[in-house]
């Protein structure tokens, strides 16, 4: 795969961050801060890496026809990939900052993006000519989707509200203000979406317990599913269920009968990013170094894809230059071998939550020492670890 000029190797395949499925199911992209690697979603065989963004890729998606892959980045560029040839086609303008979340219309005419700068701005998607600045939220979109119909998209921001646009006029139709958390820490909308059958849209805050439920047509609140705080939902392709990651777990709900179905609890970090098989057989879940398949009927997880880690924040080399150490995540620091680059260990802090900002190799090379900072969910101000290799 890829290197950057001068790069001799790369070890791991960087952290977990959107999940796409080509329309067809046969592709299956994750993206992160090295670019968007692109798989085989049937024998998880690697196909590709799209690499250009000079920053981490903050959403991906891909064309109706499923030829063309369109992702946005920290670098504030929005850019269409040619999925066959893995080259780029174009790079879009007329945003002035970066783009959070990137939706194609189901009917492939629109490309719609959310902005840091308080607008969605929709394109083109052949010519890749800006059509129209959306106007009305009041700080960050940090999520969009379409309708079925293509008729209608809703975005969410900071400002805790979710707006409905007309795509055919490019006006706001409605403004749903029904989620009311402002916090200490981060608050604001950090999901929508729609159900295939276009009945139901559905919206998650950050810090706010609960996703809301609404009527897609009317905008009016139905109900809350109880759920806690959520980090990522995703509707199933028959519209009947919704998955919903919260915290380590990924449930299942029955959307229409507002019913917990099923747990499944085989994640050690924070739920992150969700997307169901086209054919609704299948969910793929991502957060820190996993990115789990499961069978969407039964819960049962069917595969796992490797490599991931979470992005490391220091490193440390052994003595003898034969080890590199890693930290990456709340509670991990990973071991590498320099000379196979291949990853030989994960070591793991006593507490999921411990912060690891720091590590040393003893002088002999036997011991690795880290310093940590606790989580705020119980306040411990620092923790030490020592390991035995």
């Amino acid at each position: 795969m890829r290197l950057p000029e001068g790069a001799k190797a790369r070890l791991g395949k960087g952290g977990i961050g959107e999940i796409a499925y080509s329309p067809d199911g046969n592709r299956l992209a994750i993206a992160n801060n090295i670019g968007i690697w692109i798989y085989d979603a049937h024998s998880l065989v690697e196909l590709d890496l799209l690499t250009g963004h000079t920053d981490t890729t903050t959403s991906i998606a891909f064309s109706p026809d499923g030829n063309t892959l369109v992702s946005s980045s920290y670098d504030e560029t929005v850019r269409l990939w040619d999925v066959n040839t893995g080259t780029l086609k174009s790079t879009l303008t007329g945003h002035t900052k970066w783009i959070n979340s990137i939706a194609f219309s189901p009917d492939g005419t629109i490309l719609a993006g959310g902005s840091s700068d308080k607008a969605v701005h929709l394109w083109d998607p052949v010519s890749g000519a800006h059509k129209a600045t959306l106007t009305g939220h009041t700080r960050t979109i940090s999520t969009i989707a379409f309708s079925p119909d293509s008729k209608t998209l809703a975005s969410g921001a900071w400002d805790n509200t979710v707006r409905l646009w007309d795509i055919a006029t490019e006006k706001e139709k409605a403004v749903l203000t029904d989620h009311t958390y402002f916090g200490e820490y981060t608050s604001g909308i950090s999901n929508v979406a729609f159900s295939s059958d276009g009945q139901w849209l559905v919206s998650a805050a950050f810090n706010e317990e609960g996703v809301y439920v609404w009527d897609a047509v009317t905008g009016k609140h139905e109900r809350t599913l109880d759920i806690g705080r959520i980090s990522i939902l995703a509707f199933s392709p028959d519209g009947k269920t919704l998955a919903i990651g919260a915290r380590y777990e990924l449930n299942l709900w029955d959307v229409v009968r507002g019913e917990h179905t099923a747990a499944l609890t085989k994640h050690t970090s924070f739920v992150n990013s969700l997307a169901f098989s086209p054919d609704g057989s299948t969910l793929v879940s991502g957060g820190g170094s996993q990115l789990l398949l499961w069978d969407a009927e039964t819960g049962a997880q069917k595969g796992e894809i490797g490599g991931y880690l979470s992005n490391g924040w220091c490193i440390a080399f052994s003595p003898d230059g034969s080890t590199l150490a890693s930290t990456g995540g709340y509670h991990t620091v990973h071991l590498w071998d320099v000379n196979n680059r291949q990853h030989k260990a994960a070591l793991t802090a006593e507490r999921n939550d411990d912060w690891i900002g720091s590590i040393a190799f003893s002088p002999d090379g036997k011991t690795l020492a880290g310093e940590g900072v606790g989580g705020y969910t119980y306040g411990i101000p620092k923790v030490h670890i020592s390991k035995q290799l």
